[in-house]
Protein backbone atom coordinates (compact mmCIF):
# COMPACT_ATOMS: atom_id res chain seq x y z
CA UNK A 1 0.00 0.00 0.00
CA UNK A 2 0.94 3.73 -0.66
CA UNK A 3 1.04 5.64 2.56
CA UNK A 4 1.14 9.89 1.69
CA UNK A 5 2.31 10.16 5.31
CA UNK A 6 3.98 8.03 8.66
CA UNK A 7 1.34 6.28 10.27
CA UNK A 8 1.31 3.61 13.16
CA UNK A 9 -0.84 0.10 14.11
CA UNK A 10 -0.35 -2.70 16.12
CA UNK A 11 -1.58 -6.16 15.29
CA UNK A 12 -3.12 -8.58 18.44
CA UNK A 13 -3.82 -11.74 18.28
CA UNK A 14 -4.66 -15.76 20.28
CA UNK A 15 -2.53 -17.20 17.39
CA UNK A 16 1.03 -17.22 17.24
CA UNK A 17 2.50 -15.64 14.53
CA UNK A 18 3.90 -11.87 13.43
CA UNK A 19 3.57 -9.01 11.45
CA UNK A 20 6.00 -8.54 8.55
CA UNK A 21 6.73 -5.34 6.99
CA UNK A 22 8.69 -5.55 3.65
CA UNK A 23 11.50 -7.53 5.61
CA UNK A 24 11.12 -6.67 8.83
CA UNK A 25 9.21 -8.82 11.38
CA UNK A 26 7.39 -7.60 14.42
CA UNK A 27 5.47 -9.40 17.21
CA UNK A 28 2.02 -8.96 17.85
CA UNK A 29 0.75 -6.57 20.36
CA UNK A 30 3.67 -3.91 19.64
CA UNK A 31 3.29 -0.82 18.00
CA UNK A 32 4.77 -0.83 13.97
CA UNK A 33 5.71 2.88 12.53
CA UNK A 34 6.06 2.88 8.77
CA UNK A 35 5.97 5.05 5.93
CA UNK A 36 5.75 7.57 4.28
CA UNK A 37 5.83 6.18 0.63
CA UNK A 38 5.19 2.06 -0.63
CA UNK A 39 5.01 -0.64 2.52
CA UNK A 40 4.08 -4.16 2.24
CA UNK A 41 2.49 -5.51 4.94
CA UNK A 42 1.41 -9.13 5.90
CA UNK A 43 0.29 -10.90 8.89
CA UNK A 44 1.43 -14.86 9.63
CA UNK A 45 -0.80 -16.07 11.70
CA UNK A 46 -1.18 -19.56 12.87
CA UNK A 47 -3.34 -21.73 15.86
CA UNK A 48 -4.14 -25.52 16.67
CA UNK A 49 -7.42 -25.37 18.46
CA UNK A 50 -9.32 -22.89 16.05
CA UNK A 51 -8.82 -21.25 13.30
CA UNK A 52 -6.76 -17.98 13.43
CA UNK A 53 -7.95 -14.17 13.39
CA UNK A 54 -6.20 -11.25 14.19
CA UNK A 55 -7.56 -7.40 15.00
CA UNK A 56 -5.69 -4.62 13.24
CA UNK A 57 -5.75 -1.11 15.41
CA UNK A 58 -4.71 2.08 13.84
CA UNK A 59 -6.01 4.86 11.90
CA UNK A 60 -4.93 3.99 7.99
CA UNK A 61 -3.82 0.81 8.33
CA UNK A 62 -6.89 -1.15 10.54
CA UNK A 63 -9.10 -3.99 9.96
CA UNK A 64 -11.18 -3.53 7.23
CA UNK A 65 -12.81 -5.56 4.25
CA UNK A 66 -9.35 -4.79 1.47
CA UNK A 67 -7.41 -7.90 3.80
CA UNK A 68 -7.06 -11.39 1.83
CA UNK A 69 -5.99 -14.73 3.05
CA UNK A 70 -4.37 -17.28 2.28
CA UNK A 71 -3.15 -20.40 3.22
CA UNK A 72 0.44 -20.38 1.03
CA UNK A 73 -1.03 -23.35 -1.63
CA UNK A 74 -3.89 -21.49 -2.82
CA UNK A 75 -4.82 -18.20 -4.18
CA UNK A 76 -5.70 -15.49 -1.39
CA UNK A 77 -9.23 -14.38 -1.62
CA UNK A 78 -11.33 -12.13 0.31
CA UNK A 79 -10.65 -12.24 4.25
CA UNK A 80 -13.64 -13.02 6.73
CA UNK A 81 -14.74 -10.38 9.53
CA UNK A 82 -17.32 -10.02 11.70
CA UNK A 83 -19.19 -6.85 13.08
CA UNK A 84 -19.17 -8.62 16.76
CA UNK A 85 -15.57 -8.75 17.13
CA UNK A 86 -14.52 -5.01 17.19
CA UNK A 87 -11.83 -5.44 20.49
CA UNK A 88 -8.38 -6.21 20.34
CA UNK A 89 -9.17 -8.72 23.85
CA UNK A 90 -11.64 -10.56 22.11
CA UNK A 91 -11.28 -14.03 20.67
CA UNK A 92 -14.05 -15.29 17.81
CA UNK A 93 -13.12 -18.41 18.82
CA UNK A 94 -14.94 -18.00 22.40
CA UNK A 95 -18.69 -16.88 21.77
CA UNK A 96 -19.25 -14.33 24.30
CA UNK A 97 -22.98 -15.12 25.59
CA UNK A 98 -25.48 -13.03 27.03
CA UNK A 99 -27.72 -13.84 30.05
CA UNK A 100 -31.70 -13.97 31.62
CA UNK A 101 -32.91 -15.51 34.45
CA UNK A 102 -36.19 -17.75 33.96
CA UNK A 103 -37.81 -19.26 37.09
CA UNK A 104 -40.20 -22.13 36.76
CA UNK A 105 -43.84 -21.06 35.81
CA UNK A 106 -45.47 -24.12 36.82
CA UNK A 107 -44.23 -27.03 39.65
CA UNK A 108 -46.27 -29.95 39.97
CA UNK A 109 -45.18 -33.18 41.97
CA UNK A 110 -44.95 -36.15 39.54
CA UNK A 111 -43.58 -39.98 40.96
CA UNK A 112 -41.29 -39.45 43.53
CA UNK A 113 -39.72 -36.08 42.66
CA UNK A 114 -40.70 -32.75 40.99
CA UNK A 115 -41.34 -31.26 37.85
CA UNK A 116 -40.86 -27.69 37.00
CA UNK A 117 -41.69 -26.12 33.97
CA UNK A 118 -40.73 -22.73 32.38
CA UNK A 119 -42.56 -20.68 30.21
CA UNK A 120 -40.71 -21.79 27.03
CA UNK A 121 -37.76 -23.46 25.14
CA UNK A 122 -34.62 -22.71 26.51
CA UNK A 123 -30.63 -23.51 26.21
CA UNK A 124 -29.95 -22.74 29.39
CA UNK A 125 -27.82 -24.20 32.68
CA UNK A 126 -30.09 -24.71 35.61
CA UNK A 127 -28.59 -23.49 38.49
CA UNK A 128 -30.25 -25.75 41.84
CA UNK A 129 -30.57 -24.66 45.61
CA UNK A 130 -30.80 -28.02 47.53
CA UNK A 131 -31.73 -27.05 50.52
CA UNK A 132 -32.21 -30.47 52.56
CA UNK A 133 -28.66 -31.13 51.16
CA UNK A 134 -27.22 -34.63 52.07
CA UNK A 135 -27.65 -36.66 48.90
CA UNK A 136 -27.13 -36.21 45.40
CA UNK A 137 -29.08 -34.38 43.10
CA UNK A 138 -30.06 -35.21 39.38
CA UNK A 139 -31.88 -33.36 37.47
CA UNK A 140 -33.48 -34.92 34.04
CA UNK A 141 -33.98 -32.21 31.64
CA UNK A 142 -36.37 -32.43 28.57
CA UNK A 143 -38.08 -30.14 25.73
CA UNK A 144 -41.46 -32.31 26.81
CA UNK A 145 -42.48 -33.66 29.77
CA UNK A 146 -42.39 -36.92 28.49
CA UNK A 147 -38.88 -36.82 27.86
CA UNK A 148 -37.63 -34.94 31.87
CA UNK A 149 -39.99 -37.66 33.54
CA UNK A 150 -38.30 -41.10 31.40
CA UNK A 151 -35.46 -41.37 33.60
CA UNK A 152 -34.33 -44.48 31.28
CA UNK A 153 -34.12 -42.29 27.96
CA UNK A 154 -34.00 -38.75 28.62
CA UNK A 155 -30.89 -37.16 26.51
CA UNK A 156 -30.21 -34.76 29.15
CA UNK A 157 -29.61 -36.17 32.76
CA UNK A 158 -26.50 -34.43 35.30
CA UNK A 159 -25.35 -34.71 38.81
CA UNK A 160 -24.87 -30.78 39.61
CA UNK A 161 -21.76 -29.55 40.14
CA UNK A 162 -20.64 -29.26 43.15
CA UNK A 163 -19.01 -26.10 42.81
CA UNK A 164 -21.58 -24.04 40.66
CA UNK A 165 -24.94 -25.74 41.67
CA UNK A 166 -25.31 -25.98 37.78
CA UNK A 167 -25.84 -28.80 35.62
CA UNK A 168 -24.14 -27.69 31.77
CA UNK A 169 -26.19 -25.58 29.14
CA UNK A 170 -28.76 -27.67 27.28
CA UNK A 171 -32.39 -27.20 25.77
CA UNK A 172 -34.97 -27.35 28.08
CA UNK A 173 -38.48 -26.59 29.02
CA UNK A 174 -38.82 -29.42 31.18
CA UNK A 175 -36.55 -30.19 34.69
CA UNK A 176 -37.40 -33.02 36.69
CA UNK A 177 -35.62 -34.00 40.08
CA UNK A 178 -36.72 -36.81 41.40
CA UNK A 179 -36.50 -38.08 45.39
CA UNK A 180 -36.99 -34.63 46.33
CA UNK A 181 -40.29 -31.91 47.37
CA UNK A 182 -40.98 -28.78 45.80
CA UNK A 183 -39.52 -27.03 49.55
CA UNK A 184 -36.30 -28.85 49.29
CA UNK A 185 -35.35 -27.66 45.77
CA UNK A 186 -34.77 -23.67 44.47
CA UNK A 187 -34.57 -24.04 40.76
CA UNK A 188 -33.66 -21.88 38.22
CA UNK A 189 -32.49 -21.48 34.32
CA UNK A 190 -29.31 -19.15 32.80
CA UNK A 191 -30.62 -18.82 29.77
CA UNK A 192 -27.60 -18.01 27.52
CA UNK A 193 -27.46 -16.90 23.78
CA UNK A 194 -25.74 -14.81 21.32
CA UNK A 195 -27.66 -11.31 21.02
CA UNK A 196 -28.35 -10.71 17.71
CA UNK A 197 -30.97 -8.81 16.44
CA UNK A 198 -34.09 -10.53 15.11
CA UNK A 199 -34.88 -9.65 11.45
CA UNK A 200 -37.78 -12.39 10.81
CA UNK A 201 -41.03 -12.59 11.45
CA UNK A 202 -44.06 -14.52 10.46
CA UNK A 203 -47.11 -12.91 9.05
CA UNK A 204 -50.49 -14.71 8.98
CA UNK A 205 -51.66 -16.09 5.62
CA UNK A 206 -55.64 -15.53 4.36
CA UNK A 207 -57.18 -16.07 1.17
CA UNK A 208 -57.85 -12.90 -0.88
CA UNK A 209 -61.60 -12.49 -2.38
CA UNK A 210 -62.06 -14.70 -5.62
CA UNK A 211 -58.70 -16.23 -4.75
CA UNK A 212 -57.50 -19.91 -4.45
CA UNK A 213 -54.88 -19.22 -3.31
CA UNK A 214 -52.95 -18.07 0.13
CA UNK A 215 -51.10 -15.40 0.20
CA UNK A 216 -48.23 -14.58 3.27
Amino acid sequence: MDLETETSFAVYSKAVGYVLVDERKYPFGETVVCGPGRVKISVHAGRIDAFPSVYIKGEVICSDKSWQAEDYANAPAAAGYSTYFTEEGQDPAVWEYSEKVYLPVKTESCKDGVLYEFETELTAALEITDRAGGRPVRVYCGESKEEALDAVHCYYSWELDPGTGRCPRCAVRFAYIPGRREEEIGVRAIHQFVDIPVRAAWTRCGRGSGSTGAVC
